[in-house]
């Protein structure tokens, strides 16, 4: 504006210049005096090609209008380069502040690396475990006004009110590179000190006399310390010993001694996220191998983000009185596992099946050497004089297929298995000569295990109750279910069921207490008694 001011100005001057002059020089060029010289007034006379043209007001005005489009033109430009600096000072900061972003997330990066580079010892070698403590109290029929303990039912579980321990799992895991693993679970035990291995069988006859077989074996580890007392040696059982090689979700192979792939319970074994004390029949009585040694092929195939497929395949020495680390037979045990899992918001479920063959052998060796009459030689006639001979005591094959179906919605649990196996014998085992009496043999006929088919199952349910923030993240679960027991579908006297229930409190997702009541109902009161109730409470924790 101040520019336009001064430019006015500059115009109106030279106009009042300008404006004589002209005046001046109209008057004399009227007078026809020639260019040069000089005219009777004394002035020289001027060429009219050298005088100003006189401007009138148009003209200024267009001279104005120019100058000042001009002058705004140049300012726009400026404007528009301050602007553009204003821009430029703008990416320039930005471009500090994420220079300077990135400068600390390169240190904090670093320091990552670093940090990690030095736990990487720590990360890669865990040791981690359980424990528990139980009590366990039995409450059988009344007999003429006094409890009943001589029921049969009490050779499988305890008489008296007891504690007990089971040991203590340990688990050892190393991650040697970001595919390969090695897991170790041990349980450090107080067995096999008061193992009862053997107990007398004694045959009462109403005609007289008695069938007596077999003898109380209680074994004891006890010894001597070197300087005072005595201390009984417990035992240390391997559980699993494995290594995994996993380069895919879909492809792991597992080699060494690890768990069979089956069912809910067997997977999760460890005391701490069991929800019941009692352990299922179908584990218990080991309707399946619980570990294998040999070579396992898994993996998860994963359909979608709501289900999921995985499986198992397993080749290993079967069954057998030292199957941990030989085979007895060249025949080798076969399974393979198959699951579905399916989540839809609140709701899961899970449905799984395990099929197993396999064959079971157990042999004695004896060396045989042939001598001569005298026997000062080796007898001639022998072609091998001397011959490690193996006899097979027992011999069977077996089949067996385990289902398991699991259920979650909003704190409410459902699940449970079903197991059948059949065994067929080849070199039967001897057993108990009376045994035949349970299905209406005498005794005097051979005692051997017939073939026969075996099955067992269970269910439970349960519900967290919705206390859970109220209480502090307490969680507290009380549960029902029942299990079912028919080791032989040939003698049925030894089949059981039980009904349980109790609860279960978590305070804290290391530390669990769980109580409750079972009934045991046989099949046949005959040879097992009455039906005997027990109580039982433990706690157990993780570290």
């Amino acid at each position: 504006m101040m520019q336009q001011v001064i430019l006015t100005g500059f115009v109106l001057m030279s106009l009042v210049v300008v404006g004589p002059v002209s005046a001046q020089n109209t008057e004399l060029v009227s007078q026809p005096t020639p260019p040069g010289e000089t005219s009777a007034s004394g002035q020289t006379t001027i060429d009219e090609k050298s005088v100003p043209t006189p401007l009138d007001s148009q003209s200024v005005a267009a001279r104005l209008e120019a100058l000042t489009a001009a002058l705004r033109a140049q300012k726009n430009e400026t404007d528009a380069l301050k602007q553009k600096a204003v821009v430029q000072d703008r990416e320039l900061e930005k471009l500090s502040n994420e220079l300077s972003v990135m400068s600390e997330e390169h240190e904090q990066i670093s320091l990552s690396q670093l940090e990690a580079e030095a736990l990487d010892t720590v990360k890669r070698f865990s040791v981690y475990g359980f424990m528990d403590v139980q009590f366990t109290a039995a409450f059988p029929q009344q007999k003429n006004g006094s409890p009943d303990w001589s029921s049969p039912i009490f050779i499988e579980t305890q008489r008296r009110s007891t504690f007990h321990q089971a040991g203590v799992n340990l688990y050892f895991k190393s991650e040697l590179t970001s595919t390969l693993e090695t897991l170790v679970e041990t349980q450090f035990t107080y067995q096999p000190n008061g193992d009862i291995s053997s107990y007398p069988k004694v045959v009462h006859s109403n005609g007289g006399g008695t069938i007596e077989a077999g003898e109380w074996v209680r074994t004891s580890t006890s010894v001597r310390k070197p300087y005072s007392g005595d201390l009984r040696l417990g035992g240390v059982w391997i559980e699993r010993a494995q290594i995994d090689w996993k380069p895919r979700d879909w492809l792991n192979i597992r080699m060494g001694r690890f768990l069979s792939p089956f069912g809910i319970w067997h997977e999760d074994h460890g005391s701490p996220v069991r929800l019941t004390t009692h352990e299922p029949f179908i584990i218990s009585n080991n309707y399946l191998p619980n570990a294998q040694t040999g070579i396992m092929v898994l993996g998860k195939i994963f359909a979608g983000n709501n289900a999921d497929f995985d499986y198992a395949v397993t080749l290993s020495n079967g069954r057998g009185p030292a199957d941990e680390y030989v085979d007895l037979d060249s025949n080798k045990a076969l399974g393979l596992r198959a699951r579905v899992n399916i989540t839809l918001r609140d709701f899961s479920v899970s449905a799984g099946a395990y099929g197993y063959m396999g064959q079971y052998t157990d042999n004695r060796n004896a060396l045989h050497v042939y001598t001569n009459a005298t026997n000062s030689g080796f007898d001639p006639t022998v072609e091998q004089p001397t011959q490690w001979i193996e006899t097979v005591t027992s011999k069977y094959d077996e089949k067996i297929l385990a289902t398991d179906l699991q259920i979650n919605f909003k704190g409410i649990q459902l699940f449970g298995e079903y197991v059948r196996g059949q065994k067929k014998y080849i070199v039967p085992t001897e057993i108990f000569a009376v045994t035949p009496l349970f299905v209406g043999a005498s005794p005097d006929v051979d005692a051997i295990e017939p073939n026969q088919i075996s099955q067992a199952w269970y269910g439970v349910a349960a519900y967290q109750l919705p206390f859970t923030k109220a209480l502090k993240d307490i969680k507290i679960t009380p549960f029902v279910g029942f299990d079912h027991l028919e080791p032989s579908d040939v003698y049925s006297y030894d089949s059981v069921s039980l009904f349980l229930g109790g609860i279960n409190v978590k305070p804290s997702p290391y530390v669990t207490i769980k109580t409750g009541a079972y009934c045991i109902i046989p099949k046949d009161k005959t040879v097992l008694g009455d039906n005997t109730w027990f109580w039982d409470s433990q706690i157990a924790v993780s570290f």
